[in-house]
């Protein structure tokens, strides 16, 4: 046995975190084994977790920024923001080659896109085909495998009837 001094502790102040997770794990626990109702037990979690400032299925943490990036006088202001396209995506050919003018007013957040579908038939010419954006593919070889996987049952179904068969 080992007596330790009490007046010889110093302050810790991460034993009451655990202390206050370790309690509110029990208080969890008899509100599912049904000694606590819903209501008690969220009351009592609240309470431990905010008097010892933990996150629990009450509580949860905020950052707030103290630093602001603009002087509180300014206002708020919109731009652009340049973007990378996608790689082997051409500018011109998505955009055409010339800029459209926009007025303020339809650079409003509602109206601030450019479409690139139109309802018009589609091309039918060799070259109207090869200026007509190519979006990228996907990863998988989705027909090949999709002829694999019917293969495959075909052939559990197969050794299904063959199985049967030799059983009865």
């Amino acid at each position: 046995m080992v007596t330790l001094p009490i007046s010889a502790a110093a302050d810790a102040k991460g034993i009451s975190k655990l202390w206050a997770h370790r309690k509110v794990t029990d208080i969890e626990v008899a509100q599912t084994m049904g000694t606590l109702t819903p209501d008690v037990a969220g009351k009592q979690v609240l309470a431990i977790a905010l008097a010892h400032q933990i996150v629990s299925s009450q509580t949860s943490l905020i950052a707030v920024d103290k630093k602001p990036n603009r002087p509180l006088d300014q206002k708020l202001t919109r731009a652009e923001v340049p973007v990378n396209l996608p790689a082997g995506w051409n500018f011109d050919r998505v955009f055409g080659t010339e800029k459209p003018v926009l007025t303020p007013k339809q650079r409003d957040a509602a109206a601030d896109y450019l479409q690139l579908a139109s309802s018009e038939k589609p091309a039918t010419s060799e070259q109207a085909l090869q200026n007509q954006v190519q979006l990228p593919q996907t990863a998988t070889a989705s027909g090949q495998l999709i002829i694999i996987s019917v293969l495959m049952m075909m052939l559990a179904g197969i050794f299904r009837l063959i199985a049967v068969r030799t059983v009865a």
